[in-house]
Formats: structure tokens, sequence, C-alpha cells
């Protein structure tokens, strides 16, 4: 179910979210436009149905994808936090090569490339 909750990154900001699960306490939703997972209370949902319709029908912006060297990277001695420290802190954009989307869940599994369009080794 689409909601508005607020940004744990930035405290003033209301963000599009969709109900993921929830229990007693805490409603567990997925910021789709941001791509991550946060848990909320209750009274912190807001309708979406007074936006404009062009924000409440916009698609959302997150695309859930995996690593296609994603196994490799568990079972090296190397982590996938490591992989992801050689990404230079000071890019702000992240370039990948989306390869194929995943008919089970909808998932595109991506590589990381470098502006030439090469793949990026991790090992």
């Amino acid at each position: 179910m689409p909601c508005i909750v607020q940004c744990d990154d930035f405290n003033e900001t209301m963000v599009r979210a969709v109900i993921e699960g929830f229990n007693t306490d805490m409603v567990k939703v997925l910021h789709i436009d941001h791509g991550h997972f946060s848990a909320v209370q209750h009274s912190d949902l807001w309708s979406m149905e007074d936006l404009p319709e062009g924000i409440r029908k916009h698609p959302a912006l997150a695309i859930p994808c995996i690593l296609d060297s994603i196994n490799e990277l568990m079972q090296s001695d190397g982590s996938v936090l490591c992989a992801v420290k050689k990404v230079p802190d000071n890019e702000w954009e992240l370039r990948v090569l989306f390869k194929k989307k995943r008919d089970l869940d909808g998932v595109w599994v991506v590589e990381i490339i470098d502006e030439q369009h090469a793949d990026i080794s991790f090992a």
C-alpha cells in the first residue's frame, strides 16, 4: 500500500513509501524513490490521497538490483563491503550496466562499470 513517511535521513522531508510488513508496534516500509527500508511507527504513516496525481502516480525512482558477481564476492576473502569501498567516495553517481531482469522477483542483475563501460573487477 502506498503511503508517505518521514525520511530518516532528512527529518523534515516526507517521502513516498510502500508498506512491506507490520506488527503491533512498527511498520516496515520501502522508500520507493531511495530504495532503502525503514521501520516506522503506525502514527508516522500518512495517506497519499491529498497529493497531486502526478506525484501519486509517478513511477518509483529506485530500481531493485543485485551485483552480478555477488556470489563470488560473498565466497572470497573480501566482502561486499570491500567491493563497495573501491567505488570512490567523491563520486555522485555509480555507473551500472543492466544485464538482465530476474523473472522470479523482477530484480535487475547489474555490473558496476567505469566511464568506458568496462566491468570493474573487485578481486
